[in-house]
């Protein structure tokens, strides 16, 4: 049976420290009203009269640091750089010889220092997996997640990006049809009431459905 899936998705942060800004940011919301209930926008007008233009920093109070990815370490080697260059004719009087003259001995490097770790955001990451359910006779979606050190998470621990409205309820951790081991699954619950609402989308932008 032909599996489709997604690698490496990321997930930034964990479903309670999102669920504890929905009251900050008006929750949950209809867009239109059907007798299907619609759809729901998950993030709300903000309550206050806040102005985003307040936060926004001045550039005169904003500091350019150099960037030091790449230096030439050519004092390592006893060059200085800012040495004042000789006259040419110099170089034509017969005693202007160095048996140990540095410059001709050393090369000047370019050397490439490694990014900061510290500026790395390392997030937990999911494989999504899509998979046909007989029973439902719908699509079903499979989470496989991975912790910020790239390592497998436990399956549990995988409900911790999931809400608790979902978790052990339309989200539960099952056995995959085609993966070993356990995994979330997402039930296919309303699947067909939402295709349908997404295909009258498509079809009234002028969109015509295909079947592949």
């Amino acid at each position: 049976m032909e599996r489709k899936a997604f690698s490496r998705v990321p997930c930034l942060r964990r479903a309670s420290a999102v669920e504890e800004d929905y009251e900050a940011t008006g929750g949950e919301y209809p867009l239109d009203d059907d007798e299907d209930g619609g759809w729901l926008a998950t993030h709300g007008v903000p309550k206050g009269n806040a102005n985003d233009d307040d936060n926004v920093p001045s550039m005169e109070s904003l500091e350019i640091q150099e960037k030091r990815n790449i230096r030439p370490i050519s004092s390592y080697f006893g060059v200085d750089d800012e040495e004042e260059i000789p006259d040419m004719e110099e170089y034509e009087e017969s005693d202007n010889v160095e048996d140990n003259d540095v410059a001709t001995l050393q090369h000047v490097y370019m050397v490439a220092s490694e990014p900061d770790d510290d500026n790395i955001l390392r997030t937990r990451t999911y494989d999504v997996s899509i998979t046909y359910d007989k029973y439902y006779q719908t699509p079903r979606v499979w989470l496989t997640g991975y912790d910020e050190s790239r390592m497998l998470l436990r399956p549990e621990l995988v409900l911790d990006d999931v809400s608790q409205d979902h978790a052990h309820k339309t989200v539960t951790i099952e056995d995959h049809p085609h993966v070993s081991g356990k995994h979330a699954s997402i039930h296919p619950c309303r699947h067909g009431a939402v295709m349908k609402k997404i295909i009258d989308v498509l079809m009234s932008n002028g969109v015509e459905p295909e079947v592949d």
